[in-house]
């Protein structure tokens, strides 16, 4: 059971990766600005 979730794990990751993008497309919201956002919130 746990060797077929690692397996599962990385193809899921991948997917909610891709949709999170698609996603940001569809909103019109430009990716950029997403990630500057990111590094302010880490500093």
């Amino acid at each position: 059971m746990k060797q077929r979730i690692l397996r599962v794990l990385p193809k899921l990751a991948f997917f909610v990766i891709l949709l999170v993008l698609c996603f940001a497309c569809m909103r019109g919201e430009p990716v950029p600005q997403v990630f500057e956002n990111h590094d302010k919130l880490q500093q």
